[in-house]
C-alpha cells in the first residue's frame, strides 16, 4: 500500500512542473504574437486589459483549470490577427459581457 502511495506521489510531483512549464509557454508564445502584430494599434488602456485576461489565462492553467485556459487563450488568439481597434472590437464581441 505505501508503494502503491508514493508512487501516485512520485507521478504528481513530476506533472506538476510539466503543467507549470507548459502555461509558462502558452502565455509567452501569446505575447510573443501578440506584441509583433495588433498591440502596435491599442490604447494603453487596452493593452492592459488585454495583459489582464492573458494573465487570468496562465493564473487558470497554473491552478489546474485547462478549459478555462484554453477558453481565454483561443478567445484572444482569434481576435489577435485583426489590428489596433479591429482586434478591440473583435475581442469584445467575444468575451463575456461584465458591466
Amino acid at each position: 500500500m505505501k508503494r502503491i502511495a508514493l508512487a501516485a506521489a512520485a507521478v504528481v510531483v513530476l506533472t506538476v512542473p510539466a503543467a507549470a512549464a507548459e502555461c509558462a509557454k502558452d502565455y509567452k508564445t501569446f505575447w510573443d504574437q501578440f506584441n509583433t502584430g495588433p498591440a502596435k494599434g491599442l490604447t494603453g488602456e487596452q493593452l492592459a486589459i488585454v495583459g489582464r485576461q492573458a494573465l487570468r489565462a496562465y493564473d487558470a492553467c497554473s491552478a489546474g483549470d485547462e478549459a478555462s485556459s484554453k477558453s481565454i487563450f483561443t478567445r484572444l488568439q482569434e481576435a489577435a490577427p485583426a489590428k489596433g481597434d479591429d482586434f478591440w472590437k473583435q475581442l469584445q464581441s467575444t468575451a463575456p459581457a461584465k458591466k
